[in-house]
């Protein structure tokens, strides 16, 4: 599986300095869940609107995967191996074969369960900064 993923012939060369990437809250204007699949999971229809309030995830080189968080649910929400920006971080890393090390910022600002998808925005963004970060030649398809 890695082999369609990563190009072995395609130098790696990640940013040099930190990575910043932010990503919206949104509204779902219309969430359709269909019946379960084989595989256990349902297939998700789902129209939704970008709504301007942000978190913001950044990425630095470090020595092990760390996470820090300030803002809306700093405090509550954990940093450890349960958040989802460091298990979207390091399934990354598995995939690609890189080690999984990065220093990670979490600057949150979508309010916690108020179902702005700010988790999974979050995990989407650990995997666009690291991604960039380690230079791991994924495509952005």
């Amino acid at each position: 599986m890695t082999e369609a993923l990563f190009d072995e012939s395609r130098p790696r060369l990640g940013a040099s300095g930190p990575v910043k990437v932010r990503v919206p809250a949104k509204v779902n204007l219309h969430l359709a869940v269909g019946p379960l699949r084989p595989d256990g999971y349902h297939e998700l229809t789902t129209v939704y609107h970008a709504i301007s309030l942000y978190d913001e995830v950044s990425a630095r080189r470090g020595d092990q995967l760390t996470l820090t968080m300030e803002g809306e649910g700093a405090g509550i929400l954990p940093v450890d191996a349960d958040n989802l920006v460091l298990r979207a971080a390091r399934e990354l890393a598995g995939v690609t074969g890189v080690p999984a090390r990065a220093r990670l910022h979490l600057r949150k600002q979508i309010p916690v369960a108020g179902g702005l998808a700010g988790g999974s925005a979050d995990a989407a963004a650990a995997l666009v900064a690291c991604d960039a970060l380690w230079g791991t030649g994924l495509s952005a398809r």
